[in-house]
């Protein structure tokens, strides 16, 4: 992998049903700033771990599914591989139409 486009999650850990979408495609240096507990990791390592490897910190793996929604989690990665072509990784969880895949 080149370099990182975009990552994008929906019903995952704290993240709800409405996708977020962290654009990565700019050049430089980038500041993520909030409180505790407001999914600065989970978005920036939890997802693309999540994405390219299908784990994460908790044990279980439906575990980052958001316990409120308890559904249809999606995780996006989109990456510009070492040939320059633009490659994009989807992984579901527990989701009503696309089940447990990538």
């Amino acid at each position: 992998m080149k370099e990182f486009k975009s990552v994008s999650v929906k019903n995952f850990f704290s993240f709800g049903q409405k996708e977020q979408t962290l654009d990565l495609s700019g050049k430089g240096l980038w500041n993520i700033n909030a409180a505790n507990g407001y999914g600065k990791t989970t978005i920036c390592v939890e997802a693309v771990t999540f994405a390219i490897y299908g784990k994460h910190r908790e044990e279980k793996v439906d575990d980052c599914v958001n316990r409120y929604i308890k559904k249809n989690c999606k995780v996006s990665l989109e990456f510009i591989g070492d040939d320059d072509k633009t490659y994009k990784i989807i992984r579901y969880r527990k989701h009503d139409t696309h089940n447990n895949s990538v």
